[in-house]
């Protein structure tokens, strides 16, 4: 259900040059306050489809179950950022997995621990 939905709200994956597009897109990426020399991140822009958003984040909560390397990643995220901002970038990061796969014609390949 996960990517029939992304695949449905996005359409066409090459229309997007670069990983951090399509994640302005969805409306995962933060917003940015920028005044002078002050520079901080606040919440997701939520621009885009929210039904992406949506999903994106349900697969993220179950990645984070089941995927060790994934509940690695998230743990470590959420240590500096909260639990819920970590589970938002993982769906940001899984997000871009789609899109270099799809873009590169290869399958998604899981790292393993060496």
């Amino acid at each position: 259900m996960t990517i029939a939905t992304v695949l449905a709200e996005i359409g066409d994956f090459a229309r997007f040059t670069h990983r951090k597009a399509i994640a302005r897109y969805a409306g995962l990426n933060p917003t940015v306050y920028a005044s002078g020399r002050n520079n901080r991140t606040g919440h997701i822009a939520k621009a885009g489809p929210p039904d992406v958003r949506w999903v994106m984040q349900q697969a993220a909560w179950t990645a984070i179950r089941v995927d060790p390397e994934i509940k690695r990643m998230w743990l470590k995220i959420s240590r500096s950022a909260g639990r819920k901002a970590a589970a938002v970038a993982i769906a940001r990061k899984m997000l871009t997995w789609m899109w270099f796969a799809i873009r590169t014609r290869q399958d998604y390949k899981r790292r393993t621990a060496a």
